[in-house]
């Protein structure tokens, strides 16, 4: 097998592969040039990319293109780009009416779930759960805010790719919904 350089020789001042050392009243080993046996130090910035197994890896990427589409089906329900609890044109935002960290059953993806508000509103439905609940019961209407809590008990994993699927085609819906014919 051959030597890697993995740390930096203070002797040598170059990049030299290393050999641990440990005494028995050491508490840490220490590694020491394998060509003059020299202290060495880390190089820094010299890590290993994905450190994630790659499963893992690979569905945070999903789950990551997943938050983007929803996202940008939200916006696209805006009105005139209006922010749905105050009506001011302003950046706004994707607020999710119950919490992204519910996966289960797909319920941060549902499309009924976000609506789209500007950052202070925003602010003021995350803090104030009351006034969460009667913004998006005003918002959604009652019985789409009751089905939606049922998501959440449904339990199971999530087929990200399947989620992906479903919202391309819901953005693609609501691309074509929101394009204007030009009238002459």
């Amino acid at each position: 097998m051959p030597l890697i350089a993995t740390r930096y020789c203070l002797r040598c001042k170059d990049a030299r592969p290393v050999r641990k050392v440990k005494e028995p009243h050491w508490r840490a080993s220490k590694r020491l040039c394998v060509v003059c046996n020299g202290p060495t130090r880390r190089i820094k910035g010299r890590r290993k990319k994905d450190v994630m197994p790659a499963p893992l890896y690979e569905h945070k990427k999903l789950e990551q293109e997943a938050d983007d589409l929803w996202r940008r089906i939200i916006w696209a329900k805006a009105v005139g780009g209006r922010c749905a609890r105050c009506g001011n044109v302003r950046p706004l935002q994707a607020a999710h009416c119950f919490k992204r960290k519910h996966k289960q059953g797909g319920l941060r993806w549902e499309i009924a779930n976000g609506s789209p508000i500007c950052s202070g509103c925003h602010m003021h439905t995350e803090g104030d759960r009351e006034a969460n609940e009667a913004f998006f019961r005003s918002y959604m209407g009652d019985a789409e805010y009751e089905r939606l809590p049922a998501l959440k008990t449904m339990g199971g994993k999530v087929d990200m790719k399947l989620v992906i699927l479903g919202l391309k085609v819901e953005l693609a819906k609501s691309v074509d919904q929101t394009a204007r014919p030009v009238v002459y």
